[in-house]
């Protein structure tokens, strides 16, 4: 376990027991309290609650234990912002799982942590760390450890419904000592048996945990269809271009018919039944029947596809995608974001260029002739879902209570300056306005919020602590205003943007931000 002490971290080893029962107990219950919310504490530059006081809770390393042996352990971090209904609800699915050894609500209140157990097959564990070098063992633990949190975080996902956060997964994962009076401990979990892996982990090298049966793809059957469907599709196809070509009397008709249908591979039974379907040949059986029978008899059946090609390598493409990957448009950013099925990665990542090749790649691979821009025609449609981060994690909150958050937020800023406390309040509640009307709104939020202090009084570290984790991607305190393009571009991709060191950027520079800048606000420790 690492634990801060007079400005310094420590380690010391403890116990799955003891957490388990420090947890229950609380033996940090008013740190983890104030990093919920719930209450305020003493520390350095006055009382505070919240990011700040989570931070400074003890982290443990559970694949780590005494003189840095491996233990097998892998943690899965599951943030759940949909309120206690869903995060009990969670918590007694994974308390069902043989292999949990131990779960527990994080020490922000909005998380569930869980570990299980792995081993070696036959029960032993591979070899950890050991003194100051690099022994052979180490290799072999971390890929036990990589290939260990990627199984078992395919299983969590495919069994809750929820995915892990992505961490290292090299043994340097941790946690931080929480209070739940629920905590789940069961040291006689039974652990996941494992063979050693032999190469690093890579979406071509691991083995798919649940991997599904790989699809054939049949490129001349439309995704869904059976070959009869398949069949009566053609025949439809061919009498359509019959219809549109030249003018014929019955009998030329219907030998055409039968060749096409005969070219196309059609079955002749059900050619024959939807010939005479038609009520151009309605009960004439015999004329019908003898009409397919001499074209089928002297040929065998041909591979002409009457359907056009691009009809089918679209819907072919189509299928592809929906069966491989999974697409959604970010409306914060505006781009395109992807996850592959049942692949090793569990997370969303941007759909880059090289991406693209890549998806555009796999689909030639199983026959599909497709072009970029063919896959660009499907991705960027109405068909893609938009996502929104911002609306998502404000949605998932629980309603408001009452208390003023704000206000005691803005509290920890000691300032002389007047109005400091009713001005952040009303600059916080029109930045989150702004956020959720985006391009809808029609007025913007003029104020800008200035803070002036000497090095070291933590200003950087309050902004920070306004964006909760999960939108922490969408803050920036790097821009260029030298780049005007650059500059505007991120002021609509970024949800706060903290510009340091104003006094040194240019007045020509900056002429392109809101102009109500109001007085700066000194800020003291």
């Amino acid at each position: 376990m690492s634990y801060l002490y007079r400005r310094e971290w420590k380690e010391k080893c403890v116990t799955l027991s003891q957490i388990a029962e420090w947890t229950k107990n609380g033996k940090y219950r008013a740190r983890v309290e104030a990093a919920r919310g719930l209450r305020e504490i003493p520390m350095e530059g006055g009382m505070t609650s919240g990011p700040m006081v989570a931070d400074e809770l003890p982290r443990v390393m559970p694949a780590k234990g005494a003189q840095g042996q491996y233990t097998g352990l892998v943690l899965l971090s599951f943030p759940v912002n949909e309120g206690v209904e869903t995060l009990e609800r969670l918590r007694r699915t994974v308390n069902l799982w043989e292999q949990t050894v131990l779960s527990f609500i994080g020490a922000e209140g909005r998380s569930l942590e869980v570990i299980v157990a792995y081993r070696l097959t036959g029960g032993a564990l591979p070899a950890g760390e050991q003194g100051g070098g690099l022994p052979a063992g180490a290799s072999q633990a971390t890929l036990f450890q990589q290939y260990a949190y990627k199984r078992a975080a395919e299983f969590a996902l495919a069994s809750t419904g929820f995915k892990p956060v992505e961490v290292a997964h090299d043994g340097s994962e941790s946690f931080r000592i929480s209070y739940d009076e629920q905590v789940y401990y069961h040291p006689e979990a039974k652990p996941i048996e494992m063979a050693q892996p032999t190469e690093p982990l890579t979406d071509e090298s691991a083995q798919i945990v649940g991997k599904p049966v790989e699809v054939q793809l049949d490129t001349e059957v439309l995704p869904g269809y059976t070959r009869r469907e398949m069949d009566a599709t053609k025949f439809n196809f061919i009498c359509r271009e019959l219809a549109n070509g030249k003018e014929m009397d019955e009998d030329e008709y219907l030998m055409t018919l039968a060749a096409e249908c005969r070219k196309a591979g059609v079955d002749k039974e059900l050619a024959i039944k939807d010939t005479i379907a038609m009520g151009l040949f309605f009960k004439k059986d015999v004329l019908v029947r003898s009409a397919f029978n001499a074209a089928y008899e002297k040929h065998p059946l041909g591979r002409k596809n009457p359907v056009e090609r691009s009809l089918m390598h679209q819907q072919l493409l189509e299928e592809f995608l929906r069966r491989r990957y999974m697409f959604r448009r970010n409306s914060v950013t505006g781009d395109l974001e992807y996850q592959e099925k049942h692949r090793y990665a569990l997370w969303w990542k941007p759909l880059t260029e090289e991406a693209r090749n890549d998806i555009n790649n796999a689909a030639i691979e199983e026959g599909i002739k497709v072009w970029p821009k063919d896959l660009e025609r499907v991705l960027v449609s109405e068909h893609t879902d938009t996502y929104d981060p911002v609306r998502e994690w404000l949605d998932g909150l629980p309603a408001w209570d009452g208390r003023d958050r704000l206000g005691e937020l803005a509290d920890r800023v000691r300032t002389q300056t007047s109005g400091w406390r009713d001005n952040f309040k009303i600059w916080m509640r029109a930045m989150v306005s702004q956020w959720r009307a985006g391009r809808d709104a029609m007025y913007g939020a003029q104020m800008v919020l200035m803070l002036v202090g000497g090095q070291g009084t933590r200003k950087s570290t309050f902004m920070r602590m306004l964006l909760p984790r999960e939108l922490m991607p969408f803050y920036i305190d790097r821009i260029d205003f030298a780049n005007r393009k650059e500059a505007l571009r991120a002021l609509s991709r970024f949800l706060l943007i903290n510009i340091d060191e104003y006094d040194q950027v240019s007045k020509a520079q900056t002429a392109f931000l809101p102009p109500s800048v109001p007085p700066p606000t000194r800020w003291s420790r």
